[in-house]
């Protein structure tokens, strides 16, 4: 698998955002305040990291069944924050086999999916 290259811009949650992210049904019961984004080094418009990832059961799903991941976006140009619930990027290289790489980012991302990305030597 090719080391990924992901932006790496960071943000510190604030308070809201903590307190948000921490009283979510079926999340993580410990929480990263310091996050990274997880796009593709160059990505046009806001940066996003992963919040918090509610499990696949009860409140803490989306209409469709599927778990929700809670993603904190962020544009550095005009200081808005949002945590916003997104599914999964459902691309992966081979659907069903053992052996496929999954995208880890959400649902209709933008740019190339994780497991394009390559790293330069």
């Amino acid at each position: 698998m090719a080391e990924l290259r992901a932006c790496g811009e960071r943000v510190t949650l604030g308070e809201r955002e903590v307190r948000f992210l921490s009283e979510i049904p079926h999340g993580s019961p410990s929480l990263d305040v310091d996050l990274e984004c997880e796009l593709e080094c160059g990505h046009k418009g806001p940066h996003h990291g992963i919040g918090d990832t509610s499990h696949s059961f009860g409140a803490g799903r989306l209409a469709n069944g599927e778990a929700v991941a809670w993603w904190v976006r962020w544009d550095d140009s005009t200081g808005r924050r949002d945590v916003v619930p997104m599914g999964n990027c459902p691309v992966e290289t081979a659907r069903g086999q053992v052996l496929s790489e999954v995208c880890i980012l959400f649902d209709r991302h933008p740019g190339r999916h994780t497991f394009e990305w390559e790293t330069s030597e």
